[in-house]
């Protein structure tokens, strides 16, 4: 069996898409999406959801597949399914070392995503994984 890489990516977009284009032509080659992923967990003082942190993924969306993903804006939900998975070091502007999660999905793997914004009655939330619905930040902080 051979090695595969795998990610499923469900965020709010940190930013509308960005077209990948050919310089001498301007055809679409993809989509560029930013999608912010963050890890939740209940206080247990407070008994409130926090954000413990969050990830910053680059998502490239290779081929024609990528083309509706233009309709999006910054704050919906989208779910990526995605492989060929990167993390890339770079410098930053104040001199300290980053890491940039980079995933590529081929044709078909983001899809537009509508949560259920209740629980149905006598359903608790147990996990933070069960809070898809949490709203968009209103300025994020986009790394790249």
């Amino acid at each position: 069996m051979p090695n595969t890489e795998r990610v499923e990516l469900v965020g709010h977009l940190g930013a509308d898409p960005r077209r990948i284009e050919r310089r001498e032509t301007g055809e679409l080659l993809g989509v560029e999406l930013t999608v912010p992923v963050s890890h939740r967990r209940k206080n247990r003082d407070t008994q409130e959801w926090e954000t413990v942190s969050t990830n910053w993924w680059k998502v490239l969306v290779w081929g024609e597949g990528g083309k509706p993903l233009l309709e999006l804006r910054k704050g919906e939900l989208v779910r990526v399914e995605a492989g060929d998975i990167r993390a890339r070091m770079y410098e930053s502007k104040d001199g300290s070392m980053k890491c940039q999660l980079e995933a590529v999905a081929w044709n078909g793997g983001v899809s537009r995503v509508s949560w259920q914004r209740r629980a149905p009655q006598g359903v608790t939330r147990e996990s933070p994984d069960d809070f898809l619905d949490i709203p968009a930040e209103e300025e994020a902080d986009v790394p790249f």
